[in-house]
């Protein structure tokens, strides 16, 4: 992402270790996702206008990750 408000210079989520049998391996060759797509695309759309009551109507699994209404900018990208 480019622009004035963003933090740059950061990575968002954690590197998964690549290591056969490590916690996130759930088997044959896929590793679980630390980061949901649901927060990066939240994220986004707070940065498109889209106001924070509004989150879990475009995203109806936000709410598995972060609470709409009180963190609309999950990831701190902005």
């Amino acid at each position: 992402m480019l622009g004035g408000p963003v933090n740059g210079g950061q990575i968002y989520g954690q590197y998964p270790v690549l290591a056969a049998g490590n916690p996130l391996d759930i088997g044959r060759g896929r590793l679980l996702p630390t980061t949901s797509v649901d927060e990066y695309g939240a994220e986004l759309a707070s940065w498109f206008g889209v106001p924070p009551a509004e989150l879990s109507t475009v995203f109806p699994n936000a709410g598995n990750f972060f609470d709409p209404l009180t963190t609309p900018h999950p990831l701190g990208m902005l």
